[in-house]
């Protein structure tokens, strides 16, 4: 599943350089996780060698396929086309139920092929959000599916009870690792109420601001004023009203960005 979304960033640079060829192949490859999805078992699974189910599967089974996680958290890893994998799981509903039933599990887990408890476990059940770990990175982007199939409520309401229960300013202030400044680069993207659900693209989705005011000062010497007002009855960028997503170059013009 990584090496889909590496692909895809990789072509993207391509198609920047101009490197028609390359890109070609490489976007080739960008759906095969599909090689690995079970349809039965709803999940992505391990295969062995000869292309053949992993035995013995448990979704709360850390470690073998998986890295610091289980099926659960790391089985929503398609960053550049998540539309492929809303359809996989059944379509938006089915996706919102599925998204429902993670955050309303219980944070167990089996230790499975890892020796002994890590602490990536251990923060995850004491954050007490189902199989949801904030406390890692591959969980980072799991809740905005919520917006992308349809329930964005369902979406800002959790990722506000992230910001709220999950981070402080005590010495403690952090849920997990704060691997390459992603844990703080999530607060403050969540606060504006923007968020760059796959990296390497130019498009944010429109999430909910944790403030009621907020000013961006862009280094080309603009500057962006985020507003959260009841008297809006959409959001608007510049007076053009926005559904979902966000382009980046267009919020480096600055000027007024109001939530509804």
């Amino acid at each position: 599943m990584d090496f889909c979304y590496n692909d895809w960033a990789v072509s993207v640079m391509a198609d920047h350089l101009g490197d028609t060829e390359s890109s070609a192949k490489l976007k080739d490859r960008l759906s095969n996780y599909y090689n690995i999805w079970d349809s039965e078992q709803l999940h992505f699974r391990g295969k062995d060698s000869n292309g053949s189910w992993s035995e013995d599967f448990d979704a709360y089974r850390w470690g073998g396929a998986y890295v610091e996680g289980s099926a659960w958290q790391c089985g929503w890893a398609v960053y550049h086309e998540p539309e492929k994998l809303i359809d996989l799981i059944g379509g938006n509903e089915a996706t919102i139920r599925r998204l429902d039933q993670m955050l309303g599990d219980q944070p167990y887990y089996e230790t499975g092929h890892y020796p002994c408890e890590i602490h990536e476990m251990s923060e995850m059940a004491a954050m007490d959000f189902g199989q949801y770990g904030h406390n890692n990175q591959p969980s980072h982007h799991i809740l905005y599916f919520y917006h992308l199939a349809g329930a964005p409520q369902k979406g800002n309401h959790y990722i506000h009870r992230v910001l709220d229960e999950c981070y402080s300013h005590r010495i403690d202030g952090f849920c997990g690792d704060e691997d390459n400044g992603e844990m703080a680069a999530w607060y403050i993207l969540n606060c504006l109420g923007l968020y760059q659900f796959c990296p390497g693209s130019t498009r944010f989705i429109k999430a909910e601001p944790y403030f009621d005011k907020i000013s961006l000062y862009f280094d080309n010497g603009k500057t962006l004023t985020i507003e959260r007002s009841s008297g809006h009855a959409q959001t608007t960028l510049n007076g053009e009203p926005i559904e979902m997503m966000f382009e980046y170059h267009d919020l480096r013009k600055g000027g007024q960005l109001y939530f509804e």
